[in-house]
């Protein structure tokens, strides 16, 4: 049946359209220029491939050199689980589900780290995709543009760590931006439950989801309409949980590891969630300069870490002092200014940081590595929320910074991995 209403979603359908077609060719810029970079092997840190190939490449071994015969899943579970998933790697279990996903591109490309840095650049891609679907829904189609932008040249070692697949770099950026994806989708059946079904195999992947999810879950729950869908939600979640239980009670239980699970006597107790937090002080010195660390371009680069971590805080104030941008009419989705979202925006990377400040972690720069793209979040959207002679001019200036820093890491090198 038409309603008055109805006339007034064509030019908004055509504008998405165009902000869509825009993210396509966004995307395929990224997936190409970061594919020249690893077919010039200008970027291959021969150091790391050997423990790549040692784990997450036995699969590919398996089925694209030997080939052997696949039996069923009682069969893949007996023989070829604890090969595939070692104990010693078990505090990160994206390391199993890396060996399954290689497989395309080693049986493709051969088993190469080519076909690693393919597998890594799909993560990448898929992070960008979700946060800019993210950023158009609550910050605005002007912040998505600067978001996408910003992810296609931020800080220089953010673009080489993209290419690697550690196990527990470009993964959890992308299982992060999932999260907050689905966290603000609850206007949707489909996916109304989504973050609680995805908690518990996502932790089981990679333990840095746990930041996320203390500040996104709780928000989801009680964002749901009703105690009884809350209940569900909970129950949900339990559910999605049972597979991991199970393959626990049957081959062990290591997931509380927070490191290489292997121990020799003598030497400090490996890290878990038990000790994590056991008398480690507060370490902020060692939070803000490992974090900027990441940031920090060669000696050529003007934009200096401290300067990317001063926009970002500058950022911050703006978007909860202004608040986003209305993102334009449409009977479905008014998209007011969304307070609780900006709010969640700017509290997790602070308990993230005061987390990682008063715990035993080693200050590594791989554990800020899912702030990143928040940084780039909230950035963009404060550009966006500013009036346009102020932030586009802004935002141009930003982006010249970081494309100098950038020609200057690939001139000079060598290139770095977070790690």
């Amino acid at each position: 049946m038409y309603t008055p209403a109805m006339s007034k979603e064509t030019p908004w359908t055509a504008r998405r359209a165009v902000l869509a077609l825009i993210l396509v060719l966004l995307v395929l810029v990224l997936l190409g220029s970061r594919l020249a970079l690893v077919w010039t092997s200008t970027a291959t840190p021969d150091d790391f491939w050997p423990g790549l190939e040692a784990y997450q490449f036995r699969a590919a071994r398996d089925f694209c050199v030997a080939n052997p015969p696949l039996q069923n899943l009682s069969w893949f579970l007996e023989t070829r689980y604890r090969y595939y998933f070692p104990i010693e790697t078990e505090f990160h279990g994206v390391v199993l589900l890396n060996a399954l996903l290689t497989l395309p591109f080693a049986c493709t490309l051969g088993v190469q780290p080519a076909a690693g840095e393919a597998l890594a650049l799909c993560y990448a891609a898929v992070a960008m995709v979700l946060w800019a679907l993210f950023v158009r829904r609550h910050l605005g189609g002007l912040a998505m543009l600067f978001f996408a932008a910003l992810f296609l040249v931020p800080p220089p070692r953010l673009v080489t760590t993209s290419m690697y697949l550690m196990g527990s770099h470009v993964e959890g950026i992308t299982f992060c931006a999932l999260l907050f994806w689905l966290a603000f989708r609850q206007d949707r059946p489909v996916i109304r439950y989504g973050i609680f079904i995805a908690a518990g195999p996502l932790l089981f992947l990679y333990k840095g989801v746990v930041f996320p999810l203390v500040v996104l879950v709780p928000i989801a729950l009680v964002r749901l309409p009703g105690w009884w869908r809350r209940v569900w939600a909970l129950v949900l979640g339990a559910l999605a949980c049972l597979p991991m239980v199970l393959l626990a009670r049957k081959f062990g239980f290591y997931g509380h590891h927070l490191q290489d699970a292997s121990y020799v006597p003598g030497d400090s107790p490996p890290l878990t969630w038990w000790n994590v937090f056991e008398a480690p002080g507060f370490r902020l010195d060692e939070l803000v300069s490992g974090f900027a660390m990441g940031l920090e371009p060669m000696a050529n680069g003007v934009l200096k870490g401290w300067m990317y971590l001063t926009i970002f805080a500058v950022a911050a104030v703006v978007l909860l002092a202004i608040g986003a941008p209305r993102a334009g009419p449409t009977t479905e989705n008014p998209a007011p200014r969304s307070r609780l979202v900006i709010a969640t925006l700017v509290l997790y990377p602070l308990l993230h940081g005061l987390a990682l400040a008063v715990s035993s972690l080693p200050p590594h720069q791989r554990y800020y590595l899912p702030l990143y793209p928040v940084t780039m979040v909230i950035i963009a959207g404060a550009l966006a929320a500013l009036p346009r002679k102020v932030g586009i001019p802004a935002f141009v200036v930003l982006l010249g910074l970081l494309v100098q820093g950038n020609l200057s890491y690939l001139r000079h090198g060598p290139w770095m991995v977070i790690w």
